[in-house]
């Protein structure tokens, strides 16, 4: 009697035991699944611009695990690439040829401190990502908007005064005196050739 009784305790038991047992492993399994959810879910992605004149922005300042890509938004192909301090060394990030209107491969910025880079067909342009190495950390990499040109108003001079024209003094024939010329009252005319006598007249 107490063996059959035993025995019955024992096998209901048993599925009991597999129901909390497979309980367990599904509650382990869901705490891993949203804890890796929240880990992703902090992560973001960014988008640097580039272009002839240079990277918008210039300074791009991320959390842990967040991705960054460069965009091409000028006309010729760019490549970015973060040189390695080795002489002769291939570059430790290389985007490879970005075409104008692309897109280049992400980069996760995992270490913290700077990421400094540059275009490999000019190195004149460069740029920094920072990475604070907290996923608390407030990203900040959103381009900058274009610097309007300013448009030049031409400055208003002083008002010129024209200068009058000087009455001309009308021509006379030859030999004539007139008083504009100096001639006083009553001098005034042209001056008669002298008639020469001939003997034939």
């Amino acid at each position: 009697m107490g063996l059959v009784g035993v025995s019955m305790t024992g096998r209901w038991y048993r599925p009991l035991l597999a129901v909390v047992a497979m309980s367990m492993a599904l509650a382990g399994g869901l705490s891993v699944l949203f804890s890796h959810t929240a880990d992703v879910a902090a992560a973001g992605s960014h988008v640097i611009e580039v272009k002839e004149d240079g990277f918008n922005p210039k300074l791009c300042t991320v959390r842990r695990d967040d991705s960054v890509q460069w965009k091409n938004i000028g006309t010729t192909t760019r490549r970015v690439i973060k040189p390695d301090a080795g002489v002769g060394s291939p570059p430790l990030f290389d985007s490879g040829d970005i075409l104008p209107g692309e897109l280049s491969q992400s980069v996760i910025i995992t270490a913290g401190g700077n990421f400094n880079y540059q275009d490999l067909y000019n190195p004149a342009l460069t740029g920094t990502i920072y990475n604070s190495n907290t996923g608390s950390s407030s990203a900040n990499c959103s381009p900058l908007p274009p610097t309007p040109t300013p448009t030049l108003t031409p400055t208003p001079g002083p008002t010129r005064t024209p200068t009058p024209l000087a009455t001309p003094t009308p021509r006379l024939p030859l030999y004539c005196k007139a008083q504009a010329l100096g001639a006083t009252r009553g001098n005034e005319g042209c001056a008669v050739a002298p008639g020469v006598a001939r003997d034939d007249e």
